[in-house]
């Protein structure tokens, strides 16, 4: 299915010293290891290349998922066929994804001390929200989210 000098020159891209076996070439803006191919180009996921070299055929309409949740990883044993729909379930059952809440989402410029001076200066009576939002330099919807656990919710 593939060249040996492919296969043999995918295989010098992975550290295998560990239980993931991670991709340690060029990798795309969210940790998958990316590999090329072919002469003309043709770029593939890694996890995706060993997968069909190991396991078989990626048949229409599925993807490559992780047991272990590492991107880079491309060891078979960690590697299953799924459905984005799948993925997406357990993406969630796992607390995972781009749509984290709290200081698990990186953009978060707030952290639980901030968020609970930001309830105690509002349950003091002595702030308004504005004035709130103006010293913690976020919006005053955010401050409204804190103050009435729509956003970040004690655990």
């Amino acid at each position: 299915m593939f060249r040996q000098s492919t296969v043999k020159r995918f295989w010098s891209k992975v550290d295998k010293s560990k239980d993931c076996w991670n991709w340690v070439a060029c990798k795309d803006k969210d940790g998958y290891g990316v590999f090329n191919v072919n002469p003309q180009r043709k770029y593939e996921k890694a996890h995706r290349f060993v997968y069909e070299l190991e396991i078989g055929k990626i048949l229409d309409g599925k993807i490559i998922c992780h047991h272990c949740d590492n991107p880079s990883c491309v060891n078979p044993s960690h590697l299953y066929l799924g459905t984005y729909k799948s993925n997406a379930k357990d993406r969630q059952k796992r607390n995972r994804g781009r749509n984290q809440n709290g200081t698990k989402n990186h953009m978060a410029v707030l952290n639980w001390e901030k968020v609970r001076k930001i309830r105690a200066m509002w349950q003091s009576g002595n702030y308004t929200q504005k004035a709130i939002a103006d010293y913690f330099n976020v919006s005053r919807g955010c401050v409204t989210g804190i103050i009435y656990n729509v956003n970040w919710k004690e655990q």
